[in-house]
């Protein structure tokens, strides 16, 4: 029985390993930037808001007159968001309110919180850190 171990690529496969760790655990903690948000309604009949764009495709169920929170949206994204308000809860198909969309497109590093709001004339949005 032999007890010997070649421990030669020992010392060279480690070292690779580690390094290749590190450059992974480095690459993630450079996430790219994003902006929280939160969404109120003051339109009796928007039951929810629709968000696409960058990748995005996500129905925020909303309560009248109370901010819920949204998704978080990426900053120096190439193209834009789009923000649908929906007649129904699950953001069916077909249930969009007429004249009630908003388009939304962020340059910049700074996080923070933005505030969206949705009426009857449309979307108002304000950002604070």
């Amino acid at each position: 029985m032999n007890r010997e171990i070649p421990c030669g690529n020992v010392r060279t496969i480690v070292p690779t390993a580690l390094l290749l760790l590190g450059l992974m655990v480095s690459s993630s903690a450079q996430a790219e930037p994003v902006i929280s948000t939160k969404i109120t309604s003051h339109a009796l009949g928007a039951f929810a808001v629709l968000v696409v764009g960058n990748g995005l495709r996500t129905c925020v169920s909303l309560i009248y007159n109370k901010p819920v929170l949204g998704p978080d949206l990426k900053l120096n994204t190439p193209n834009d968001y789009q923000l649908y308000a929906m007649s129904t809860v699950n953001c069916q198909p077909g249930t969009s309110m007429a004249g009630l969309y908003g388009t939304l497109g962020f340059q910049g590093s700074n996080s923070g919180t933005l505030d969206i709001s949705v009426s009857n004339s449309g979307f108002s949005y304000r950002a604070h850190r």
